[in-house]
């Protein structure tokens, strides 16, 4: 982890927790905060077991692709917040068919067409209202800053009215609003960098 990113973490002030890079060792936790119901709504399209999500998760903390942030509280190694993120490119990745991000006007990316996109962003129900999510964020910010990346996409479901504050007030902005890969109306945000 680079110093800018650590010297915006510091910044965040959250006394008592540390952040490190996430880990493949990391994943089985992971996966396990991430089962349905836990932060997003569940639908036929996100029935997953969590061996699926499990599955899912691979390459995370280990691919130089796929990566994330872990907190923690000292002393105890169970995360109570992570962020996961991928390192993207608009013109060499393949987004799928009818993905959003294929779908997005070429105007909304970077000239290069680099990006970083939030996979998931969670805090254990015990940790919210401290901070931590904006600390999060922040230090991805640092990151992407950091390795020239011009711009942070993410999504979130139109009813968490928290995390749609949260990300207005760090410059989000909105560039989708609707389904995407089931029924739930969700708004795609992006942040420039740089």
């Amino acid at each position: 982890m680079n110093d800018q990113v650590l010297a915006t973490w510091r910044a965040a002030q959250l006394h008592g927790l540390s952040l490190r890079r996430l880990e493949p060792s990391d994943l089985d936790a992971v996966a396990k905060a991430l089962q349905p119901g836990e932060g997003y709504t569940q639908t036929a399209a996100l029935a997953e077991t969590w061996q699926a999500i499990r599955t899912g998760l691979a390459g995370f903390g280990g691919d130089g692709v796929n990566e994330g942030f872990v907190v923690r509280e000292r002393g105890d190694e169970t995360p109570i917040a992570f962020l996961l993120y991928r390192r993207r490119n608009r013109g060499t990745d393949d987004f799928g068919e009818g993905a959003i991000l294929g779908l997005l006007g070429d105007g909304v990316f970077p000239a290069d067409g680099r990006f970083l996109q939030i996979h998931d962003l969670w805090v254990a129900p015990q940790a919210r209202r401290r901070g931590i999510a904006r600390a999060l964020k922040r230090a991805l910010e640092a990151t992407a800053a950091s390795e020239g990346f011009g711009m942070i996409y993410t999504v979130t479901e139109t009813t968490h009215q928290a995390v749609l504050t949260l990300n207005e007030q760090l410059g989000y902005l909105e560039v989708y609003r609707g389904p995407m890969w089931d029924d739930v109306e969700r708004v795609g945000l992006t942040k420039p960098i740089g």
